[in-house]
This record gives structure tokens, C-alpha cells and sequence, in this order.
């Protein structure tokens, strides 16, 4: 009988499978998206990065797309920008296992290069140890990026959706209308529901829902507006009442 265990990154979820044999499957999900469409995708900003762990296995795997990570906190921008983190630091970034030392070494090192990284479980650090040059990390609003329009292939939100981050209030609303605003026509929306694709018109308040079909990708017909994936409300005696 096979044992599965979850482990989630703010760009996708891996999955342990245990099945006696201590093998171990990894899925994330935004690679696979990379290696489909990583002609189309040339520039990227991560919004709210956090320690930028992602970012720079990202920056790694694809080293001809140029990442702007970028969170509103200094402090996690600074540890990001020293290329040293505390694993408990990163583990809310996806390496988190409840699972016994061998299994969380395996996960390091198959997402984490040892060219690239050195792991100290000792200390409880994981040290970059060469520069990835096509990653830069930045200090910014999500809300109020002061970027130029329509200048991104790709936007990425992590953790920023919903009341983790923003209430399903008028910042909430002020978030969409960024990522709309910065993002090129035809560009990627990636977030925590999946993968989207911005409409070449001048209705770019829509967007197109992909979804992954075993070895391919199939674009939904029907469009998904700006309002619906960034939604503003507030409670009011236990009802939504919508702000547009």
C-alpha cells in the first residue's frame, strides 16, 4: 500500500510517494509550465517573494528568462539578496515534510543543485554558493509597482491571494489592476488556482484559463475576467456585499 505525503510551494506542489521502495516523485508544477512555454517567456516578476527561495531555483532551471522577484518586506528581501537561508526560514516555502530526515535530504537535493547550493542540516542552513545572475530581488508594492505598463511575459503571485496576504477588499481589486496593468497582451498569470493567459485585445480585463490534460495544455474558450480572479468584498452581518 503506497503512502502519499503533500508537501506545497508557493508556486506549486511536489508529491511524495512512498511505496516501500523509498522513492520519492516531484511534481512542480511551474517548471513544467517553463518547459512548455518558456520561448514566450523572456521576463518575470515574482510578487511577494518572500526569501526568494523559488525564485532562484527558478532563475536556475531557466537561465535565459530574466526574474524580478519582489517583496514589500526589506528584511526578507535583504536575506534573499545574502544567499544564505535557515531552513525554517524556507520551509513555508515548500520544504516542509512530515517525514524523517533521509526523505527531506533527497527533496533538497533533488530541487536544490549541489553545484549551485551547499546544505547544512547541522546549522540549518542552506547557502547559494555562485551568483544567478538572471534573478535580481527588489523591494515593492505589489499594490503600486511603479513598473511600465505591459512589460511582463509572466506575473507570479505567491501567497498574495486572498486573506493571507489582502482581504477581499479595494487593495485586493488594486492587486489585479497592477498585475493587469503590467502584464503584456498574450502574457502568463500564474497564482495558487492554476495558470492563466491575458487576452490580445483591448478587453485586457480577460484572461484564459489553462489547464494541464496529461502531456498537453488546452486553453478554456470561455474567458475569466480580472473581477472574478481578484474579487473586492467586505462582510457586512455575515453577507458579501461586492465592491467593483
Amino acid at each position: 500500500m503506497s503512502v502519499r505525503k503533500y508537501g506545497y510551494t508557493f508556486l506549486g506542489r511536489y508529491n511524495i510517494l512512498d511505496r516501500g521502495s523509498g522513492n520519492i516523485e516531484h511534481d512542480w508544477y511551474i517548471n513544467k509550465v517553463f518547459k512548455q512555454f518558456g520561448s514566450e517567456i523572456s521576463k518575470v516578476i515574482s510578487l511577494g517573494c518572500s526569501v526568494g527561495i523559488n525564485e532562484v531555483l527558478l532563475g536556475i532551471n531557466n537561465p535565459d528568462t530574466y526574474f524580478i522577484a519582489s517583496d514589500i518586506d526589506s528584511d526578507a528581501i535583504c536575506v534573499a539578496n545574502s544567499g544564505v537561508w535557515n531552513l525554517d526560514d524556507i520551509r513555508p516555502s515548500g520544504f516542509a515534510l512530515a517525514s524523517i530526515d533521509e526523505k527531506l535530504q533527497e527533496l533538497y537535493e533533488y530541487f536544490c543543485p549541489k553545484e549551485y547550493f551547499k546544505i547544512d542540516f547541522q546549522r540549518g542552513t542552506l547557502k547559494l554558493l555562485r551568483s544567478v545572475p538572471n534573478v535580481k530581488f527588489q523591494e515593492i508594492d505589489a499594490k503600486n509597482t511603479e513598473l511600465d505598463d505591459d512589460s511582463f511575459d509572466m506575473v507570479i503571485t505567491h501567497m498574495l491571494g486572498g486573506e493571507n496576504c489582502f482581504p477581499y477588499d479595494q487593495s485586493y481589486v488594486k492587486l489585479g489592476n497592477e498585475i493587469k496593468r503590467i502584464l503584456k497582451p498574450e502574457g502568463f498569470f500564474w497564482n495558487e488556482t492554476g495558470l492563466f493567459k491575458k487576452r490580445n485585445d483591448t478587453d485586457s480585463s480577460q484572461f484564459y484559463r489553462i489547464l494541464k490534460k496529461k502531456d498537453t495544455y488546452e486553453m478554456e474558450s470561455s474567458p475569466t475576467s480580472i473581477e472574478y480572479l481578484f474579487p473586492g468584498s467586505f462582510k457586512i452581518h455575515d453577507k458579501m456585499i461586492c465592491i467593483r
